[in-house]
């Protein structure tokens, strides 16, 4: 009888290791994603404001080089 009982309870033990097991892969795997979920946002946060400022710095090169064209000879 009591070896009996040492195998269900053998069982039972890798029944309950399975379970944590699964559990564990489960909230690394939403750990992950999460991360991911971040970097991604983080990232396109970042392309963003650098998009912005190279708009920006065209945006001045253009006035400049308007401004240029626009001043009266010095040497006419």
């Amino acid at each position: 009888m009591e070896e009996a009982d040492a195998r269900r309870r053998k069982a039972s033990l890798k029944v309950r290791i399975c379970r944590l097991k699964i559990k564990m892969g489960r909230r690394l795997k939403r750990l992950r994603r999460h991360l991911q979920l971040s970097f991604s946002a983080a990232r396109g946060c970042l392309s963003r404001k650098v998009a912005g400022k190279l708009k920006v710095w065209k945006w001045g090169v253009k006035v400049e080089e308007t401004a240029v064209i626009s001043l009266p000879p010095l040497f006419g």
